[in-house]
C-alpha cells in the first residue's frame, strides 16, 4: 500500500500532504474563476485579500508583523495598508509605546464587508458539495470537518513547545 507508513511519519505521510497540495492547488486553478469574482467584487486582489485575512484572524497587527506573514518587504506593506485604508477596509495608528511602530487593524466598514468576502467562496464550496448525491455530501462533509481539525491540530501542535521524550 502507497501511504502504508503514513502513521508512522514516514514517505507515505508525506506523499499524503504532497498529494493534499496537488489536489487544493489544481481545485483553486478550477474554480480561480468563482474565487476571482468575490476579489473583483470588493475590488482587491489577492495579495490585499490576504492581508485583510490577516488582520481580520490576529484582531491587529504590526506593519512589520504583517510584512512577515506575507513574505513581502515593509514598504510594500507600508503601500498596500495605505490603498486599503483608501478603499475603506484599514485603519491604521502608531503604537503609543513605541511610535516607529504602525499597527493595523480593519475598520468598521471592513468589519462589515469581510463576512460576505469569507461567506461568498464558502458559498461556492457548498453548492459544489449540495449539488452531489447525498451519500457523497455526507462524505465530503465528514471528511472536510476532518481537515479542518486536523488542521487546527496541527497549527496547535507547532505552537506548543516540543515535549521532552
Amino acid at each position: 500500500m502507497k501511504n502504508a507508513s503514513a502513521s508512522e511519519g514516514g514517505q507515505g505521510g508525506v506523499e499524503i500532504f504532497e498529494n493534499l497540495v496537488k489536489a487544493v492547488f489544481v481545485f483553486i486553478h478550477e474554480y480561480y474563476r468563482d474565487f476571482n469574482a468575490v476579489l473583483q467584487k470588493y475590488e482587491i486582489n489577492y495579495s490585499q485579500y490576504a492581508a485583510i485575512l490577516s488582520v481580520y484572524m490576529y484582531g491587529s497587527l504590526s506593519e512589520g508583523d504583517l510584512a512577515r506573514m506575507l513574505f513581502v518587504n515593509p514598504s510594500t506593506v507600508s503601500r498596500m495598508v495605505y490603498a486599503l485604508e483608501q478603499k475603506g477596509w484599514l485603519e491604521s495608528t502608531r503604537d503609543k509605546s513605541d511610535r516607529r511602530k504602525v499597527l493595523v487593524r480593519l475598520s468598521p466598514a471592513g468589519k462589515r464587508k469581510i463576512a460576505g468576502m469569507l461567506r461568498q467562496p464558502a458559498e461556492v464550496l457548498a453548492g459544489l458539495a449540495d449539488s452531489l448525491d447525498k451519500e457523497k455530501r455526507d462524505f465530503v462533509y465528514g471528511v472536510i470537518e476532518q481537515i479542518n481539525q486536523a488542521l487546527l491540530y496541527l497549527t496547535e501542535r507547532g505552537k506548543a513547545p516540543a515535549k521532552p521524550t
